[in-house]
């Protein structure tokens, strides 16, 4: 074990952590003697990452027909990190879904197509 810090409050906020580790903790008192008490059984703590992340499309891109559209996502962030990148839109009447930061697809189809990302974070969070 290691000490984290002292302190003469009765609370302990130990704000270096990593989210998704597990934590575990032992407290003991010291009187002005000072003699130490027995230490208190183990808590356990797992931080939460509560922040959603931030997905960025890119900028609009004009292609040829027959040429591939190559996506670019890697504008998104997190405070923690981006587990999945997914990409919808709509292809000659059916959903494609691509995943990837930089995914590419070939568009033999003129028109106009709205791309969709939707970034996951490992804690389950998304943004669209």
């Amino acid at each position: 074990w290691a000490l984290l810090n002292t302190t003469t409050n009765t609370w302990y906020n130990d704000t270096n952590v990593t989210w998704g580790v597990d934590y575990h903790y032992n407290v003991s008192a010291v009187d002005e003697v000072p003699i130490e008490s027995p230490q208190s059984s183990t808590v356990s703590s797992t931080p939460l990452d509560l922040e959603s992340p931030n997905a960025s499309a890119g900028l609009c891109i004009n292609i040829a027909v027959g040429d591939a559209a190559f996506f670019n996502g890697t504008g998104s962030s997190d405070n923690v990190y981006v587990d999945n990148y997914t990409w919808t839109f709509v292809y000659d009447g059916g959903d494609i879904t691509l995943f990837g930061a930089e995914p590419n697809w070939t568009f033999d189809i003129a028109g106009n197509y709205v791309e969709e990302i939707t970034t996951t974070t490992r804690a389950g969070k998304k943004e669209t």
